[in-house]
């Protein structure tokens, strides 16, 4: 197994088991269609890690499937199939478009839009429980003291009491879980965001340099053409 192989196969392990979401090309050695695109998944793969840095996006051979158990293997029916691979190795989207490297990046902002809608979605599911939590406990400060005992002895205030904080202690577990998931991402956006910031000074600093270099080449032909040869002398 060749070095590329074996990096192929600890990546997609590592994707695995970070419970994150990432973009895996599964292809197949001496496939015409895979070969044909390598130039434009490696342009690809070169611009994401200025525009997507944090996003796990990887390749995997097709020998190395059978050595993962995972659900989107199924869904695998050609190569090259390019999908987009959930926690839990589920199957996300798929990539149906021109096998080139702006329809992969214009792939890779629909899966991140994605992202953005599904966080959106926890807060509002978190704000709909906090206001079935109000709504409770208004219910429960309104309830009369001392109802009347059932054959075990509890009040029904008591079992309105008994089941609002299970609800209670079932939402907070929730919340703190979505609360946990949407700092991981938002700490996920901020690194990604500096690595952009700094990929794009790197080749700003580049720019300058190469700039400032013809600048100095120009300045110096023209001070070459400057000078006048007069009988075979320079003056």
């Amino acid at each position: 197994m060749n070095k590329n192989i074996e990096r192929e196969k600890e990546l997609f392990g590592r994707l695995l088991k970070s419970g994150k979401s990432g973009i895996v090309k599964f292809y197949m050695n001496n496939c015409p269609a895979c070969i044909a695109m390598e130039d434009e998944w490696n342009k690809f793969i070169k611009d994401s890690r200025v525009m997507f840095p944090g996003v796990m996006i990887l390749a995997l051979e097709r020998e190395l499937i059978s050595e993962f158990n995972f659900p989107a293997k199924q869904h695998i029916y050609g190569y090259p199939t390019i999908l987009e691979i959930l926690p839990g190795g589920k199957k996300g989207r798929e990539f149906n478009m021109s096998r080139t490297k702006d329809k992969l990046i214009e792939f890779t902002k629909l899966v991140l839009s994605k992202e953005n809608k599904t966080m959106r979605k926890e807060n509002k599911t978190m704000r709909k429980e906090n206001k079935t939590m109000r709504k409770e406990n208004k219910t429960m400060r309104k309830g009369k003291n001392g109802g009347s005992l059932n054959a075990s002895g509890s009040s029904s205030q008591e079992r309105i009491e008994g089941g609002i904080i299970n609800k209670s202690n079932t939402f907070f577990l929730n919340m703190i879980d979505a609360g946990k998931g949407i700092l991981n991402r938002g700490r996920g956006m901020l690194n990604r965001g500096k690595e952009v910031l700094n990929g794009r000074k790197d080749l700003l600093l580049n720019k300058m340099k190469g700039g400032s270099r013809r600048k100095s080449r120009r300045k110096s032909r023209r001070k070459n053409r400057s000078k006048k040869v007069v009988k075979g002398k320079t003056i």
